[in-house]
């Protein structure tokens, strides 16, 4: 509303700070430039990779992506867009690129101009980074990033790309997998991702508390965010901690499953979420929604995940969606998926 923007803007001028982000949930104001040049240095090398990026993609240079007003995802009129003004460079959500590809199977639109496909903001599934290559002839670049920390955290670059990583993280940046307990991990385990450097944000408008709770006294920004660190420093996100599902005392990622499911051919989107169960405490639910014009039972799916997952990681539950509730970026968003009797 009018009156809390006036509220904030007279905040942001008490607090004086670089600049003020408000995303979908929080308001949070981010360091000064003065005495914090490594804010301007981030930027920087931010700029510096996008004009790698932009160079070798040409010009013209496009950011794109298209939401309907219902909130579903408008995969033919982004290839519209792409045919009629030869873009070059696309920015999107995995969702997003989903509902893409979804549409370009049967579409005839002339996309050659689509030099570079850039992706973050929620786990890339390899099917997603596969299809899309075969599909447009090029490769996705997976990057990481939150509001939080201005907002790239890292990126693959064109001369230093692993295939399904986010990328290594920025220079400025100090990133760390910690267990529950706050204890840095060794490489390739997974736990929470951590980040320090200039560009994280001081803190959250108006709200201390949560912002003691999301930022440690020496600085660390606790991002909820599972993932690794491989030997090599590229960062793999795995999921959200907040996500988890416990299974008999241990926790599960919902994006393995989700995942191995996505990569069944009738499946066009899938999301897991765990379910009360008074053996295990949780076991995993998937809501499914399938390609045009395909059928598949709950059984079929079962066994497809069979050689692919333990036992245990295999959903209890399945229900099928016509479509799943995304958020204005293109996110499946899982907390206003309607649910119903885990029996169903």
């Amino acid at each position: 509303s009018e009156t809390n923007l006036a509220k904030i803007i007279e905040e942001f001028r008490k607090l004086k700070p670089a600049f003020l982000v408000i995303d979908s949930i929080q308001t949070m104001y981010h360091p000064e430039f003065v005495g914090s040049p490594g804010s301007v240095g981030q930027i920087r090398e931010c700029a510096a990779e996008l004009l790698k990026i932009a160079k070798s993609a040409g010009t013209p240079l496009f950011l794109l992506g298209h939401v309907t007003k219902e909130g579903s995802l408008a995969g033919p009129k982004v290839l519209e867009h792409i045919e009629k003004d030869r873009v070059t460079f696309m920015l999107a959500v995995a969702s997003m690129y989903r509902a893409l590809l979804r549409s370009a199977r049967s579409s005839e639109h002339d996309t050659s101009s689509l030099r570079l496909a850039v992706t973050g903001g929620e786990p890339v599934p390899m099917d997603v980074i596969n299809s899309f290559r075969e599909t447009f002839n090029l490769p996705l670049i997976e990057g990481y990033g939150l509001t939080e920390c201005s907002p790239i955290v890292s990126v693959n670059s064109l001369d230093d790309y692993k295939f399904g990583t986010a990328g290594k993280p920025l220079p400025s940046l100090k990133v760390k997998i910690v267990d529950d307990n706050g204890y840095t991990l060794p490489v390739n385990r997974d736990g929470e991702i951590w980040v320090k450097g200039p560009s994280v944000m001081k803190g959250y408008l108006n709200q201390p508390k949560l912002t003691r709770e999301t930022i440690t006294s020496d600085g660390w920004l606790k991002t909820g965010d599972i993932g690794r660190l491989d030997d090599e420093g590229f960062l793999k996100i795995t999921g959200r901690k907040k996500d988890i599902i416990i299974i008999s005392g241990e926790n599960v990622s919902p994006v393995e499953i989700e995942d191995v499911l996505s990569h069944h051919p009738k499946v066009f989107e899938v999301a897991v979420v765990g379910v009360p169960d008074k053996l295990r405490g949780e076991v995993p639910k998937a809501y499914v929604v399938l390609h045009d014009n395909e059928h598949v039972t709950e059984d079929e799916l079962k066994v497809f995940c069979h050689d692919k997952l333990p036992h245990y990681k295999i959903p209890r539950y399945f229900e099928f969606r016509k479509e799943l509730p995304h958020g204005p970026t293109g996110k499946i968003l899982k907390r206003a998926i309607p649910t119903t009797s885990p029996t169903s």
